[in-house]
């Protein structure tokens, strides 16, 4: 009986393990439907929306839909400071890398022709698809299309290996930060200028990024023996605190962002973060509009950045070491 009993808690622990699981499983599903409506927007290119539904996070919809993190944050400004709301719309880009126009199991993909839009533009220029397949797909005659007409362009798997976006295993093997080189970069010349480049936040108003970036005095004070330390910076207006940190920026060479953005996990959102490539001496200012997702690169990856962000500091991989000045939260 003793046994029975031991036995019988020991089932139901485990049960009870299997519920939350499933639970935590079910509050990340992303739903997918079997069609796709893509519409081409004159800022952000082809783009289609999404539904929020409950449990949804930035990660778990860019992860579903083999979109780029950094495109999702700033094609949807607003979303960093709060939880996503069920039924909000978030808008995903869409990567003709996963597009196929042979297999019908695939989610079915539509797009609504536009004003003075012709079947080459839509066909060719959007979509990278031959025109005489999207007639076949739609049974056209000709190339006649109206405005306000749907039509199929193939289908999207959005579970195809992409170039897009590969992430950086939690167990990769960590780069050591104290290189502060990588191969490519080892290449430049010795003696080319160290060329210090301040790029600008493209939505901050001219003249409060002024007051942002221009010190009167900078003072570091070193804590203990850690790598971070913390910068007592005046402005003309204000005094700001500043905690200062290094480590590896990752970027995504194909994603769409455009603009001077990164995510961190420590820096206040919509803050500007001082970021410098120590190996060519280029330092920028780049606008906090994200988090990085927990446990899912190394820990020594700090910050991740727009391809505008990353090529303003010379990058060429698309890992390298930086050091940062951010405010804290």
């Amino acid at each position: 009986m003793l046994y029975t009993h031991k036995y019988r808690n020991l089932l139901l622990i485990v049960l009870f393990i299997v519920v939350i699981f499933k639970s935590a499983l079910f509050a990340q599903h992303v739903y997918i439907p079997d069609t796709i409506l893509v519409q081409n927007l004159a800022d952000k290119g082809l783009v289609f929306e999404y539904a929020v539904k409950k449990g949804n996070t930035m990660y778990s919809i860019s992860k579903a839909f083999n979109a780029d993190l950094i495109d999702l944050y700033a094609f949807n400004e607003g979303v960093n400071t709060r939880p996503l709301s069920i039924g909000a719309i978030i808008l995903i880009p869409f990567d003709n890398q996963l597009l196929d126009t042979k297999d019908a199991k695939n989610h079915i993909v539509w797009y609504k022709v536009g004003m003075k839009e012709n079947l080459f533009r839509i066909a060719k220029m959007y979509f990278g698809v031959d025109v005489e397949v999207v007639k076949k797909l739609n049974n056209l005659k000709d190339n006649t299309i109206q405005p306000g007409q749907y039509l199929k362009i193939g289908t999207v798997n959005f579970k195809k290996e992409n170039s897009n976006e590969k992430s950086t295993p939690k167990t990769q093997k960590k780069i050591d930060t104290r290189q502060k080189v990588n191969n490519n970069q080892d290449k430049i010349k010795k003696d080319e200028p160290k060329e210090k480049i301040i790029v600008k936040d493209s939505i901050a108003k001219e003249d409060e990024e002024k007051e942002k970036v221009k010190f009167d005095k900078i003072i570091v004070v070193k804590k203990d023996s850690t790598i971070l330390k913390t910068d007592s910076i005046s402005t003309k207006k204000e005094k700001v605190t500043l905690l200062s940190d290094n480590g590896i920026a990752l970027w995504n060479k194909r994603s769409r962002t455009k603009g001077v953005f990164v995510l961190n996990n420590n820096a206040k959102i919509n803050s500007l973060m001082e970021i410098y490539n120590p190996m060519l001496g280029r330092k920028i200012f780049a606008k906090v509009i994200g988090r990085i997702p927990p446990n899912s690169y190394p820990e020594n990856v700090k910050v991740i950045l727009s391809p505008q962000a990353a090529t303003s500091l010379g990058a060429i991989n698309t890992k390298f070491y930086v050091e940062i000045k951010y405010d804290k939260k």
